[in-house]
């Protein structure tokens, strides 16, 4: 095959894969397991993903594709790697920069106060790619509260679908891109320049961890998972790609992993506030909070 067949042959394999008459029932089955509605009208872009993982394996169709994900063995690895294709990591470092105020004007104190006798502070980062998120917690706290903080057991929990993100999570090493909100004096003094990529400093990793877990097929709150009794829940950016039903699903389950009194941040594109009716409304400069 020439190279302008073979180029030809690559842009209508999307194509072709929207018309097979099994690529509802495989679409069904993306969305159902990711919870990521967001493709339910977005087939050209959902099938272009999905031919990606249908060229390495060597299939053509949606029936072939579908037997591999359905089958006990393979299934899981491929439904894997298909998550790695379809999830949107897009994030950087203090990102929404509004969210990181609040929590060091607002939101830190009173669960500092709150908190003083058993000087514990439990923070879940859902959704969190490959790390920026939990990371830019643990520079505000260690910067900014430090003297507050001092002997307290400080837990950071980042958790993803995309185990290719956890595993770049835990490396703790970023391209210039991820730094694109970030203060100068922070690049400077908490990361260490490594050729083109910067890697966080080991005092800025002291209680972040990461742990894989899917929001629509895995349990929570849970004890087995230490997904419980949290003081404050950032969930930035991931809701706007779920379902109403999921999205209302996901937030009760949200509050029923706070702490009494605990925080749940999410992104300013996120549902409006309808969806957030049992918790108490707390406006901050830029920014809608929620309390439990």
């Amino acid at each position: 095959m020439g190279i302008r067949q073979a180029v030809k042959a690559t842009l209508s394999f999307p194509d072709e894969l929207v018309r097979d008459p099994l690529y509802p029932r495989l679409k069904e089955h993306v969305v159902g397991s990711t919870g990521l509605a967001y493709y339910e009208d977005k087939d050209a872009d959902l099938a272009l993903r999905i031919g990606r993982r249908l060229s390495c394996l060597g299939l053509r169709d949606c029936s072939s594709y579908l037997h591999v994900l359905c089958d006990p063995l393979s299934g899981p690895s491929e439904l894997e790697a298909l998550i790695a294709e379809v999830t949107i990591g897009e994030t950087c470092f203090f990102r929404h920069r509004e969210h990181f105020d609040a929590l060091r004007d607002l939101i830190i104190p009173q669960l500092i106060a709150r908190n003083r006798e058993s000087r514990c502070l439990r923070i879940w980062c859902a959704g969190c790619a490959d790390g920026p998120e939990p990371y830019s917690l643990a520079i505000l706290l260690k910067r900014e509260m430090a003297d507050q903080l001092r002997g307290w057991r400080v837990t950071i929990l980042g958790t993803d679908i995309n185990r290719l993100s956890l595993a770049r999570a835990r490396q703790g090493s970023f391209e210039r891109w991820a730094f694109r909100s970030t203060p100068a004096d922070v690049l400077g003094n908490c990361f260490l320049r490594e050729g083109e990529r910067w890697s966080i400093l080991p005092e800025y990793r002291e209680g972040v961890s990461f742990q894989y877990h899917n929001l629509v097929e895995h349990p929570f709150p849970s004890l087995m998972n230490n997904l419980f009794a949290f003081d404050l829940i950032v969930c930035r950016n991931v809701m706007i790609y779920l379902g109403p039903d999921r999205m209302r699903k996901t937030i009760v389950q949200f509050r029923d992993c706070l702490a009494e009194d605990g925080w749940l941040l999410v992104g300013p594109a996120e549902p409006n506030m309808t969806f957030f009716t049992s918790f108490r409304t707390v406006m901050a400069p830029g920014v809608t909070l929620y309390q439990k």
